[in-house]
């Protein structure tokens, strides 16, 4: 092999493949609920509480996250595809480009549907870092409806909190959730709707710097729902004749999947 020939060999085995590949983590956040003298019937998120997307791996306890194994079980590729918490798979290294948030529709219990009331909240009071060394050099996204993504904030769902007149019967109660609840959007579900990153940013792999993912959703201050919507409509439901009952649910939640706009980036194989 002549040494141009070996100089052009060189160059092609150092070329660099570019793959995209979905990383990608999911979120809960779910409030009880619970009764307090002063406040009455509610669901109470509190000041500090932090969930963190791509702190665990399939297999593991989501409980970093706000999943809880007797609800939710353990993490399945449904809420991410790590194998490991906040590393890359088999040791690649990962050009991040943006990321987008998803709103899943339903629990994972199969109990109900996502519950507006609750996703307008964590759009309001909950905000979103990123970085890829741990929590140093945090990088502040905004709220989720900053944060555009191609299954975005669009529409209304259903009021699981919403007043319920005192006239209703057991019959209007089983067969009414409660009015739509519109919440904001956050821009058209199309493919290319997504935060994009400032630069690109090197996800590395285990043992290098840049190497721990995180996506971090912070409460900043406490935020409560209230049964009937409000302080000043707060009830529990009363069928004529009958002793006060609680027709709310148990608790409420809402979750969310974090997916990575992002590029695989290998040395390329001569059959690349």
């Amino acid at each position: 092999m002549s040494a141009t020939q070996a100089a052009g060999l060189k160059a092609l085995v150092q070329q660099q493949r570019v793959t995209d590949y979905p990383y990608y983590s999911s979120v809960c956040f779910r409030a009880d609920f619970v009764y307090d003298t002063d406040i009455g019937w509610h669901y109470t998120f509190a000041r500090g509480q932090v969930r963190r997307a791509f702190a665990y791996g399939r297999g593991q306890d989501g409980g970093i996250a706000g999943f809880t194994l007797a609800t939710d079980g353990l993490m399945t590729l449904c809420e991410t595809n790590l194998v490991k918490p906040h590393e890359t798979l088999s040791g690649q290294q990962v050009q991040i480009d943006g990321l987008g948030i998803f709103v899943k529709p339903a629990m994972t219990d199969g109990l109900r549907f996502v519950q507006a009331r609750v996703l307008a909240q964590i759009a309001t009071n909950v905000s979103v870092q990123f970085s890829v060394n741990g929590d140093e050099n945090l990088f502040p996204l905004g709220t989720i409806q900053q944060i555009p993504a191609a299954g975005g904030l669009v529409g209304m769902g259903n009021d699981d909190l919403a007043f319920i007149p005192q006239n209703y019967t057991a019959q209007d109660l089983s067969t009414n959730i409660g009015d739509p609840f519109p919440f904001c959007q956050n821009g058209w579900q199309t493919r290319g709707n997504y935060y994009r990153l400032p630069s690109g940013v090197i996800w590395n792999p285990e043992g290098n710097a840049d190497s721990m993912l995180n996506v971090i959703f912070t409460n900043p201050r406490p935020w409560t729902l209230y049964t009937g919507g409000t302080p000043e409509r707060e009830q529990l439901h009363m069928i004529p004749g009958e002793a006060p009952i609680p027709w709310w649910p148990d608790y409420v939640q809402v979750i969310l999947t974090v997916q990575l706009i992002a590029q695989i980036v290998g040395n390329r194989t001569r059959t690349a």
